[in-house]
């Protein structure tokens, strides 16, 4: 499958494609495969490798309705990237409509989400591998995104930063309810996921409600994490112990 130093993917909503982030020097690459909405097997042969000059890809993430990727890099800018992808007639093209920059230098954005009704994308920001300086408190950021033009509006709506529990973020999701009514995010310094409470309405994320965090959860240096559809259970990987924990999750404040 081409695969070099594989960092963070994601799979299109309608079962298309499957987007893999490389970070190895010199092959800092997307790879794009087909996948069989049916059966769910991939293609071994990517059918789009991307590459950009700001280079080290890191998180990737497709829209509700498969029309467009983004991706986040942690090179020397930072930068999210949108690209729109278009069948025709089974062949895909991939275009680069839009580079956002980096409000929160020197942090560098990790990962991205896209919330399910298409109004918001949710960016964590944090030290890349071996620059970790003092604290090292990184932020979250939601911006407005237009689903029907793929664009993001250039500055945050909202953001929470300076908190002890943002320590090196790596991964962040969006609850999948309709009302978007909580965010996930987690920290690699400090083996802990928590939960804040998100409104969508007054575009406020408030003060953490929920946090997994050790001896109880098991968690060892985490990178990347999934919530289910109906947002029960969340599925956390490790680099520590090169585990994979799934939690089930209580119902209580919004979750």
């Amino acid at each position: 499958m081409q695969l070099h130093w594989p960092d963070m993917l994601a799979v299109s909503p309608d079962g298309s494609y499957l987007g893999i982030t490389n970070t190895k020097p010199n092959h800092f690459r997307v790879n794009l495969y087909r996948m069989d909405p049916h059966t769910h097997m991939v293609l071994p042969e990517p059918i789009h490798v991307i590459d950009h000059s700001d280079g080290a890809f890191h998180g990737v993430r497709f829209s509700s309705d498969s029309r467009f990727m983004i991706c986040t890099t942690t090179g020397d800018v930072g930068l999210l990237l949108v690209y729109r992808l278009e069948e025709t007639d089974g062949t895909l093209s991939v275009t680069l409509i839009q580079e956002v920059g980096n409000p929160y230098a020197p942090f560098k954005p990790k990962s991205v989400d896209i919330s399910g009704d298409g109004q918001f994308i949710i960016v964590c920001y944090g030290p890349t591998g071996g620059n970790f300086v003092g604290t090292s408190y990184g932020a979250l950021a939601v911006f407005a995104w237009d689903p029907v033009s793929g664009m993001i509006r250039p500055n945050p709506i909202s953001e929470l930063t300076n908190q002890p529990e943002l320590t090196c973020p790596d991964c962040v999701s969006f609850s999948r309810d309709d009302d978007l009514s909580f965010v996930v995010v987690q920290s690699q310094s400090a083996d802990t996921v928590t939960f804040y409470p998100f409104d969508k309405e007054n575009l406020q994320i408030g003060p953490p409600f929920q946090t997994l965090k050790n001896p109880e959860a098991q968690i060892h240096f985490p990178h990347g994490f999934s919530l289910s559809t109906d947002d029960q259970y969340l599925a956390l990987s490790n680099y520590g112990d090169d585990t994979v924990t799934i939690y089930r999750l209580k119902k209580e404040k919004g979750m």
